[in-house]
């Protein structure tokens, strides 16, 4: 059986159009930097869920670097949110002050064809 992630992730590199020269190839997907910030997209391990093999595929983007919260500037980040239909701003674990995109989506091998392009505009968007 093939990896039904592996091969979204690589149609995701593609359709995204990416200089190798600008991407870090990782075990399970890639880094890119599309201009000052970082972008990662990868696909965990396949795994079952009732019969059906699935795989999740993740998109992080850096967008906000030195973020300092205050009430205004949260309630601004909701209200952005407030139309965000696949990606939610989440906070850096390691760093409190970068802002991410971040969007996680399961393909099976029924929209594994057609989910590379959808996810490929998701992380251009």
């Amino acid at each position: 059986m093939s990896d039904i992630g592996l091969s979204v992730v690589g149609d995701v590199f593609k359709h995204l159009l990416i200089d190798k020269e600008w991407s870090v190839k990782l075990k399970r997907g890639f880094r890119w930097w599309p201009s000052l910030f970082c972008q990662r997209i990868w696909a965990d391990e396949p795994f079952d869920d009732d019969g059906f093999t699935l795989c999740r595929i993740h998109i992080r983007s850096d967008v906000v670097a030195d973020f300092q919260d205050s009430d205004r500037r949260l309630g601004i980040l909701g209200m952005m949110m407030a139309t965000a239909t696949m990606s939610g701003f989440v906070r850096s674990r390691q760093d409190p002050s970068l802002l991410r995109l971040e969007s996680t989506v399961n393909v099976h091998k029924g929209t594994a064809q057609w989910f590379g392009r959808v996810i490929a505009l998701t992380a251009a968007l």
